[in-house]
């Protein structure tokens, strides 16, 4: 069992302060006789020493002190463990705290608003809920331009049948995923409320990520080193290749390329060939921490066992099972057994950030059919409830700091009632979903948007069509459209830049997949899809 922390205790013999002599000695011996006169020389000698001494004391004095607070002031620069810090990683990774900064101006929309545009980002959410979907697309991308697999699939013709589309599922994919299979993919686009540029949006975004793939098969946060990369806003989490390369991995698995179906089959292979030898063996199961150099293990651990859980979910690949069991046994052992959640490091008790990945972690693992112990699960539900608030329709960052406001741990908590509670949790996502509705889609926020959006395609209906709309046109049109970084997104974020361009993308990437990634949990019967 791998020990994270050493509690250090210090030991003082002899508590008297008596001088213990040692075995075998004797002390020294009294004298009777008088001491010998002293000459002129060595009392003159002993006068100066006296007067020496208290020099002396402060000199060694003010020497221990200086060594002691050069000490603390290198002790002060390391990073410990603070409930505010929230820096997957310090930024999906690991974000601040959300609910202090809403807390000072929960209304706030636009992270980088210019003097005197103040008033008009308050009033952004409730006017861009109010848009109609638009048939004219700012800055369209050309549909000669989409991959065959798109150009030959006609969005809007209306000619599929719910039963095409049950027709479609691959019996190799859970209901979850089932989504994910080309022919119904394009169909659910249309159904959903995607269109041809989302689509290509998708589609670039894939092309810039596997541009940006690594000779050994992984992917890092610090982006730049394809051939040629001038991309700019490059991550600083260099060390975090596991997440890094899960997260890739998910955006290519969300839109349907596995080992053995798309045009990134390559891509894909030599990722999952990466992650699948970047563990480390434990008691607890295998580790995919990675060089833990901060609070980014757990968030790092979760993104590449959901990777390695979805890829074995869609092609049913042998090799892939043991390491994913072995992963999500990693992640059984590390809960907090007392208050059901994860966090930094294993056991220690939960932030919601950390647990909604291991929660998703959970669901792709029961996708592709691997056991979780019902403690596991349960422990988590009594977790959700302990941040829970507003008859679970909020949730805040750690128990005991229920604040209302807190829309992105919301966003994270309701997914986890989703994926923990199905359609028992019915209640609580429906007057969740009306508090995401009501802030809407924030611009400066990728995390939020990207829990907020799953939320809002699970319940559906009206709040979601137009949160789709504002969602889907701002993604279309802040992607870059030209030079090596056209397909990713600048990072506008105010916590993305430890992940930078990358983290953006990927997270950007797979907002835009919603309309198949995962099928929607309660209105799923409309589909008519298998379950």
């Amino acid at each position: 069992m791998i020990r994270f922390f050493q509690n250090r205790e210090t030991i003082t013999a002899g508590g008297s302060g008596a001088v213990a002599t040692q075995p075998g000695t004797n002390p020294p011996l009294k004298s009777d006789s008088p001491p010998a006169a002293k000459s002129v020389l060595e009392r003159k000698n002993e006068r100066r020493r006296q007067i020496r001494r208290p020099w002396e004391w402060l000199i060694t004095f003010l020497t221990t002190l200086l060594f002691h607070l050069a000490i603390f002031f290198m002790a002060a620069l390391v990073v410990f463990e603070h409930e505010e810090f929230h820096g997957v990683l310090q930024a999906i990774l690991i974000p601040n705290d959300p609910g202090e900064a809403e807390a000072k101006n929960p209304e706030k929309l636009i992270v980088d608003a210019k003097p005197g545009e103040e008033q008009e980002a308050k009033e952004l959410p409730e006017r861009l809920l109010d848009l109609k979907p638009v048939a004219d697309i700012a800055n369209p991308v050309d549909i000669n331009e989409l991959p065959p697999s798109i150009q030959s699939e006609t969005i809007d013709d209306g000619s599929a049948s719910d039963a095409s589309l049950a027709a479609a599922v691959d019996s190799r994919l859970s209901s979850e995923l089932a989504g994910r299979k080309s022919a119904t993919r394009m169909q659910l686009v249309k159904a959903r409320g995607g269109t041809a540029q989302s689509e290509a949006a998708v589609a670039a975004g894939l092309k810039w990520l596997a541009r940006h793939q690594e000779r050994q098969g992984s992917w890092s946060f610090d982006h730049d080193h394809a051939d040629g990369c001038d991309c700019t806003q490059i991550g600083n989490l260099d060390k975090c290749r596991n997440a890094a390369t899960g997260l890739a991995l998910l955006a290519f698995l969300g839109a349907g390329h596995t080992t053995l179906d798309g045009e990134y089959q390559a891509e894909v292979k030599r990722g999952l060939a990466f992650l699948r030898k970047s563990y480390v063996k434990t008691d607890e199961g295998l580790d995919f921490r990675g060089q833990v150099f901060g609070n980014e293990g757990m968030y790092t651990h979760a993104i590449a066992t959901i990777a390695l859980c979805e890829a074995f979910a869609m092609t049913r690949d042998k090799e892939l099972r043991e390491t994913c069991e072995g992963a999500i046994d990693f992640i059984v052992n590390s809960q907090d057994k007392k208050g059901g959640g994860w966090r930094y490091f294993p056991k220690m008790p939960g932030d919601t950030s950390v647990v909604a990945w291991q929660v998703m972690a959970i669901k792709s693992a029961q996708a592709s059919r691997i056991l979780v112990p019902k403690p596991c699960s349960e422990g988590a539900k009594k977790f959700m409830r302990s941040v829970s608030s507003n008859n679970a329709a909020n949730y805040s960052y750690m128990p005991g700091r229920n604040r209302s406001g807190e829309k992105t741990m919301t966003a994270a908590g309701l997914l986890c009632r989703i994926y923990l509670d199905g359609q028992t949790a019915r209640g609580a996502i429906k007057n969740g979903s009306a508090f995401l509705a009501k802030h809407g889609p924030d611009p400066g926020n990728i995390y939020y948007n990207y829990y907020a959006t799953q939320v809002m395609h699970h319940w559906g209906g009206e709040d979601w069509d137009k949160w789709n709309v504002v969602m889907r046109e701002m993604l279309i049109n802040s992607q870059i459209k030209s030079g090596h970084a056209a397909g990713s997104w600048d990072v506008r974020d105010e916590h993305g830049s430890s992940g930078g361009r990358l983290y953006m993308t990927a997270l950007a990437v797979m907002t835009l997949e919603v309309y198949y990634r995962y099928l929607p949990l309660y209105e799923k019967d409309k589909l008519d899809l298998a379950p």
